[in-house]
């Protein structure tokens, strides 16, 4: 490749034509303006870019941020969310799983723009000036800001002024906690009142936004975001708070309520751009569907593969939606009460939309679909079933993108035959058929319209290898069934939560805690206090939409959990 792009550039001559006068250039630098050679090229310097910062993270001792995952090969024996990670007891160390892999990341690109992660800030003030020598070393320029000394007119003093603003930004994502333990020396007692208030999805959206803006003076006032020196310049990188990239918007605390803010603003100018076409009487109401369908709606849910959605974020996009659907049909707030016009009513009236929700479940369960049959390497597809090897609380204080997709894979499998979408997103349970892209579609396809029959599922043990292989796995027959047994009445079970056995026995206990075999008491113990949590009436208002039962049957449930747990730790205690 070298000496060919090495020929097509010999001799190049640049011709400028000014009126009359022309004037050739020689040009030894760079490629031909609007050369097809260019994009392709820049690619490989990008590369060379990213390898030359590995090799200096390495030669520097700069850590990199490490996930671990299961392999290519087992990846149908991830899961989704809620990784268990424990620590030693003598020792104090995490106790590393060795049948997963580790896998590090040092720089994430995107055609001309690169992310670094750093995992301190110590990190990141050795990280940066080596990345901003490696792209001057390849003639590429990183925008920092610059300080200047200068005088004040008025008292004299010397003071230091930003005089260029920095394109290179830094986010800290600080951890749970992390704040607020800066807010004693930050804030005021009222405001620490403010601060906490147990987050509720009934709280107002006055106390959302108090709560919101004082985060973000914690976030400012941080010693962790001061501006980062660089080389004794007078050059420097600043840290924000919100950095906007590929039309949706990355926040310090993870929140996607700016993001999705920024998308209903799109929406709503883009559709009052498009007023006169959707009062027009001459277009029919299937033509406005679809263009509603085509702009409004892609304009507002850009990006919605990656939300963590919360309640009120949802019913702030549906209700951004039905304002615009009551324009278009022509329908006041007046009509709606006299009426009495009921939120199916609207959307029937409207080609029988579906709903925000809907959409939003559609378009997620496709991006699944796709990366699981998307080839093995791609970064998204191992980041699926990667974690973190943290010691994590068992409660949750934040909802994660990938939690989001586990509550849409759950209401896409509802009505699936043998599939049960556990309480982590086992992919055992979902992976095969994920594999079968006729089977999935047509599942996602049910969201909307669930009058559509449900299909069998297809067969777990199909031949299946990862496309960097593209071998063929041969499954062993399965066994052949066995005899039935008379006079013996089959296991009850409760809505096919209980124990196939006994919650009396060894076996029967562990099944209703979820493990298939043996397992040490500890881990046992481990996961009965995360179902307690889950499953405690109490808890009910916070996990009954993860959960899908009762009040009654959560109450029911909890009690089958906390016997079998007091029978296993009875039996652990009379074999110690």
């Amino acid at each position: 490749m070298l000496p060919v792009i090495r020929r097509m550039y010999t001799d190049l001559k640049v011709v400028i034509k000014i009126g009359k006068n022309k004037i050739e250039i020689s040009q030894s630098v760079g490629v031909r303006q609007g050369d097809n050679m260019a994009p392709v090229l820049f690619l490989f310097l990008m590369a060379a870019v990213s390898d030359l910062i590995d090799q200096a993270w390495d030669r520097e001792g700069i850590e990199k941020v490490e996930f671990r995952r299961p392999t290519d090969e087992d990846i149908h024996t991830g899961q989704l969310i809620r990784h268990t990670v424990r620590k030693d007891k003598t020792t104090g160390e995490v106790i590393v799983n060795d049948q997963h892999i580790s896998f590090k990341v040092n720089a994430t690109i995107y055609v001309d723009d690169m992310a670094l992660p750093f995992t301190t800030r110590v990190q990141v003030m050795r990280g940066l000036p080596i990345a901003e020598s490696i792209f001057s070393r390849l003639g590429m320029e990183v925008h920092v800001g610059v300080e200047e000394e200068v005088i004040d007119e008025i008292t004299g003093e010397h003071k230091v002024v930003l005089t260029k603003k920095s394109k290179t930004e830094v986010v800290w994502f600080p951890a749970p906690g992390e704040l607020r333990a800066l807010a004693p020396s930050i804030l005021a007692p009222q405001d620490l009142q403010t601060l906490d208030i147990p987050q509720d999805e009934d709280e107002t959206d006055e106390v959302r936004e108090s709560r919101a803006s004082l985060q973000l003076r914690l976030y400012n006032e941080s010693p962790e975001t001061d501006d980062i020196p660089m080389n004794g310049d007078g050059t420097i990188v600043t840290y924000t708070s919100e950095f906007p990239y590929l039309g949706s918007r990355i926040t310090f605390d993870l929140d996607d309520t700016r993001d999705i803010d920024a998308r209903i603003n799109a929406a709503t100018r883009n559709f009052g751009a498009m007023s006169n076409f959707y009062r027009a009487s001459q277009v029919g109401i299937n033509e406005k569907f679809r263009v509603f369908m085509a702009i409004q709606v892609n304009l507002l849910l850009w990006g919605c593969e990656s939300w963590a959605l919360k309640v009120h974020l949802k019913e702030k996009l549906e209700r951004c939606a039905r304002r615009m659907i009551r324009r278009i049909l022509n329908i006041s707030m007046h009509d709606v009460k006299d009426n009495h016009i009921t939120i199916n009513q609207l959307n029937q009236k409207f080609k029988n939309f579906s709903g925000i929700e809907n959409l939003i479940r559609v378009r997620s369960m496709n991006f699944l679909g796709k990366l699981i049959r998307g080839n093995v390497k791609l970064p998204s597809r191992q980041m699926l079933v990667a974690y973190l090897d943290h010691v994590r609380p068992n409660w949750c204080p934040l909802d994660t993108n990938k939690k989001s997709m586990w509550k849409n894979l759950k209401h896409m499998m509802k009505d699936a035959r043998y599939i049960n979408i556990d309480f982590v997103g086992s992919f055992k349970d979902f992976y095969y058929c994920a594999l079968d892209s006729t089977w999935w579609n047509i599942m996602v396809a049910r969201i909307l319209d669930p009058s559509i029959p449900v299909p069998e599922r297809p067969n777990d043990g199909f031949d299946y290898m990862p496309r960097r292989s593209r071998r063929r796995q041969q499954q062993p027959p399965p066994p052949p069934p066995s005899p039935p047994r008379r006079n013996v009445s089959p296991p009850r079970r409760n809505r096919n939560r209980g124990p196939a056995r006994s919650r009396n026995s060894v076996l029967g206990a562990l099944e209703v805690l979820g493990f298939e075999n043996f397992t040490p008491i500890d881990e046992v113990k481990a996961r009965y206090r995360y179902l307690a949590i889950q499953y405690h009436p109490d808890k009910h208002s916070l996990f009954g939409e993860d959960n899908g039962m009762s009040l009654e049957e959560t109450t029911a449930h909890f009690r089958v959990i906390k016997e079998a747990w007091e029978f296993l730790r009875e039996q652990a205690r009379r074999e110690a």
